[in-house]
């Protein structure tokens, strides 16, 4: 396939003159391929078209026949009359103004026909998925939970049944248009499969590239209706998406936040030019007491929740995580049979969901005690069922590290009878311990 800018040149020249059949396969096989550079071939067209129906000036039989003899040298230019200057004049101006508009747009970009971003508002936070394609602004009441490969963020319910929730999802996470496929079907087939009321779609520019809008309000006139807005957003890298929905008072009471969360929105190519390659892995660091063993977890592609580490006071069995034949990380520490005075620690990062218990919490739920781990705020919490050989389970939940879209869980299991010694330990361990990033 040709690249962008033979094929930009390759279009503007067929507004002029017929392209050969090879030239005419090459644009075609990119214009395929490629959505961006079919917009711009469409408004290459869509301008000369403009172009030609501009009116013509043509003057009179009388001035057209002086013009002439001035042009073909038989009268000098400055014997003509000032009507003729005025003409002549008007009519180099003219084709002066068609030149430059010609010239302006085979030279122009797509992205220069975007608005620019606003600034974040200072109360605002920025939310970037792990495939690091798409990235939301969003207001202080609204929460992210997941960062696989897309964000998804709620207002908090405040015991109401339909509340604020904010969805979107980069190129490289959502299923594209099919070829031939129009943006307003395309969000047409995206939105959910119930009853609405009146649908409004246009289309607009965004920061973020080309857009059609969809609005529309589901299970109208009744307790459970809802407002939404989807949005089809078209990248140099792919159509990237995004979904607003609420009830009608959240729609009433933050309009004005509801409109700027599309504006500010980023993805595609701009936004992985702007925020860098991925952060590296996280590697813990500890000083391990005597006979207490470390084992990595598995090296392989991430996922949504990996783990990271083992912690035991006893050999780790190598068999306790493998990479299957997908080259997912399957790692059974559930499974593993341990004495009673044995425990394990598992270390994993999770991408989906939140803490249950989030260590910015103000009101910390019964059982649930505030403390550190690797440096950052954490809640650790006893679990309050044991199994059916007398094991506990206490679980650390915290924060990632700034720069890494993720958070972290921390399980212990040991047998009851070693619950209070083993815990006081295992938190010391933590409270020492730091990470450092893997090459």
């Amino acid at each position: 396939m040709i690249a962008h800018d033979a094929f930009r040149q390759l279009a503007a020249r067929a507004i002029d003159a017929p392209l050969s059949p090879a030239e005419l396969a090459e644009l075609a096989g990119h214009r395929t391929e490629c959505r961006t550079c079919a917009r711009y071939e469409a408004a290459l067209k869509a301008d000369a078209l403009a172009l030609e129906a501009m009116p013509g000036i043509r003057p009179s039989a009388a001035i057209e026949a002086r013009i002439l003899t001035a042009i073909d040298g038989r009268q000098r230019f400055g014997q003509l009359s000032p009507l003729m200057v005025v003409v002549l004049t008007a009519l180099v101006m003219a084709a002066a103004l068609g030149a430059t508009l010609a010239v302006g747009t085979l030279l122009r970009r797509e992205e220069e026909r975007l608005p620019p971003r606003p600034a974040v508002p200072n109360t605002w936070s920025l939310a970037l998925a792990y495939s690091r394609d798409v990235r939301v602004a969003l207001p202080p009441y609204v929460v992210p939970t997941y960062f696989d490969n897309s964000v998804l963020a709620n207002e908090a319910p405040a015991g109401r049944n339909i509340w604020l929730e904010v969805h979107a999802i980069g190129p490289a996470g959502v299923d594209q248009p099919a070829v031939g496929q129009t943006l307003s079907d395309w969000l047409e087939s995206r939105a959910p499969d119930q009853a609405r009321g009146a649908t409004q779609i246009r289309s607009l520019a965004l920061p973020a590239g080309l857009s059609v809008e969809l609005r529309t309000i589901y299970a109208p006139g009744t307790p459970q209706e809802s407002h939404a807005r989807l949005y089809a957003i078209e990248t140099a890298d792919g159509v990237a998406y995004l979904q607003i929905i609420g009830g009608p008072d959240d729609f009433a009471n933050h309009a004005t936040d509801i409109d700027l969360i599309p504006v500010l929105m980023e993805a595609g190519p701009m936004l992985s030019a702007a925020i860098g390659p991925a952060p590296p892995a996280l590697e813990p660091l500890f000083d391990l007491p005597a006979g207490w063993s470390y084992q990595h977890g598995p090296i392989g592609p991430r996922q949504a929740t990996e783990f990271i580490g083992f912690i035991s006071n006893r050999p780790i069995p190598s068999q306790l995580c493998h990479l299957d034949i997908a080259g997912d990380q399957a790692c059974q520490p559930h499974e593993l049979e341990l004495a009673d005075d044995a425990f394990l620690v598992s270390i994993m990062q999770s991408r989906e969901g939140g803490p249950r218990n989030p260590p910015t919490g103000l009101n910390l739920a019964p059982g649930v005690v505030a403390v550190t781990a690797f440096g950052l705020p954490a809640t650790r919490t006893i679990e309050p069922d044991s199994d059916a050989d007398g094991r506990r389970v206490v679980i650390w939940e915290l924060y990632a590290p700034e720069g890494h879209s993720s958070y972290l869980i921390i399980q212990l299991n040991v047998g009851q009878a070693h619950l209070e010694a083993v815990l006081d330990e295992v938190q010391l361990l933590l409270d020492d311990a730091a990470f450092a990033e893997a090459g």
